[in-house]
């Protein structure tokens, strides 16, 4: 049973590069060979619905449902169905609980999940000022526990200086300055804020 998932799971990684390259209808052969071999894998459904998502979004939600009920540890696909949630528009209150599930963790893939969830409490709280100022902390909690990262500390400062918090998104900013000094972009927010 391993050496058909292992298999299968090679099979699809062969057709995520092959999608990579362009053939899409040599990866979407390879997508089904490995679904064949392994319907009950939940990487091969993830990569299935990655190669589907924009020619058949509503195909790809439900290949990424099903990967995230056989596996309910799969971050990378709780991060990828909040995504496309969120792309599709049609289903925004199912988005953060999903990406909340893949924020549970370390890592690059929970971190993202992590900050995706935050930033879509950020903006669904609308005038709520007690909920602005949760999610704001929530992407300060990413930011710590991600450090040295600039991703968290962007958001953080895009986000409080929505608020009006001038002097904690320049803090924000400072600590994402000193962390690229050469990126102009950094600059050019800070010169927003001020």
């Amino acid at each position: 049973r391993r050496v058909r998932r292992a298999r299968a799971l090679a099979i699809a990684l062969r057709g995520r590069a092959k999608a990579m390259l362009d053939d899409v209808p040599g990866a979407r052969a390879d997508m089904e060979e490995a679904k064949g071999n392994a319907p009950g894998c939940s990487n091969v459904l993830l990569f299935a619905a990655l190669l589907s998502r924009k020619s058949d979004p509503p195909g790809a939600i439900d290949s990424l449902r099903e990967a995230v009920t056989l596996d309910p540890r799969n971050a990378r696909a709780h991060l990828a169905l909040g995504k496309l949630l969120l792309e599709a528009k049609r289903f925004p209150s199912e988005a953060l609980p999903a990406l909340t599930l893949g924020a549970s963790g370390y890592g690059r893939v929970h971190l993202e999940a992590a900050l995706a969830a935050a930033q879509l409490r950020f903006k669904t709280a609308g005038g709520d000022a007690v909920e602005r100022e949760a999610a704001l902390q929530q992407i300060l909690d990413v930011a710590r526990t991600a450090a040295p990262s600039l991703l968290p500390l962007t958001l953080h400062a895009s986000c409080a200086a929505a608020l009006g918090q001038l002097r904690l998104a320049l803090r924000s900013l400072g600590k994402a300055i000193h962390l690229s000094p050469a990126d102009p972009a950094l600059y050019a927010q800070r010169a927003q804020v001020l």
